[in-house]
């Protein structure tokens, strides 16, 4: 559902459905999730979810009062948005929308980053498709981090620094181990998402809780001119925690 507001949130236009298939409300593949909304530089709204093994796209022109007949299939998701991560109890593959709004030679640029597994669930991987038409027509799927050990990269979020144009994303990955040790990793392009640096950000790797623990469902990224702040959840001691990492990407990692 799309709904906006003139007056700094004291009152709401109805709201309207943007979805053309209603889908479930069990919170599993077929329930309509993951609508993260990007803004363009004239106002443009460009939205993303996922829902029955794909990821859909819709957008307006107008603030929001018209949007597209028909939703646009931007990609097959074969295991759909919800997935099976060992460790955790639950873990989504979730799109996130992002626009470049810089000036630089990638402006107008959308770009979808999401996750996807196989169908046995034993290999997760983070994937961006990018629109250089507005969303009319979607790249082939670009793995951001793909390891030939089938292990998990999951939970990814992504940030659009709308001065340089460049491409964060920050996802969980456990390329480095035979077990359920985890780290923090940083994606980044500045070619418009056609290849991607890999740093990873946390210090030490943390083993998850297990099932009988809810560890959340997102991770977080900011950027802006440089100042990149990724946020993610980490857990030891029989505690969870909240992290960031400072960083200036002029001076890069």
């Amino acid at each position: 559902l799309f709904s906006q507001s003139g007056d700094l949130g004291s009152t709401w236009t109805e709201p309207f459905s943007l979805s053309q298939f209603e889908g479930n409300c069990i919170d599993d593949d077929f329930t309509p999730e993951g609508a993260v909304p990007a803004i363009g530089r004239q106002g443009e709204i460009f939205v993303s979810w996922g829902f029955d093994e794909k990821i859909y796209f819709d957008r307006s022109f107008d603030n929001g009062n018209t949007w597209l007949d028909e939703d646009i299939v931007v990609v097959e998701q074969q295991a759909g948005w919800a997935m099976e991560i060992p460790g955790l109890d639950r873990c989504n593959g979730m799109p996130v929308t992002g626009i470049d709004n810089s000036n630089g030679k990638y402006s107008g640029s959308l770009y979808i980053v999401y996750a996807d597994q196989n169908k046995r669930g034993t290999d997760t991987d983070i994937f961006l498709v990018r629109s250089l038409d507005q969303g009319n027509t979607w790249s082939e799927p670009i793995h951001v981090f793909e390891d030939d050990r089938n292990r998990h990269q999951f939970l990814p979020w992504m940030s659009v620094d709308e001065k340089t144009g460049n491409i964060f994303i920050v996802f969980y990955d456990r390329s480095a181990y035979n077990d359920l040790r985890t780290d923090v990793m940083l994606a980044v392009s500045e070619d418009g998402g056609q290849t991607f640096s890999r740093y990873t950000i946390s210090e030490s790797p943390f083993l998850p809780p297990g099932p009988s623990k809810f560890f959340g469902d997102y991770n977080n990224i900011d950027a802006y001119n440089g100042k990149v702040r990724p946020i993610w959840t980490s857990y030891s001691n029989n505690k969870l925690s909240i992290w960031t990492a400072l960083i200036d990407w002029k001076s890069k990692l």
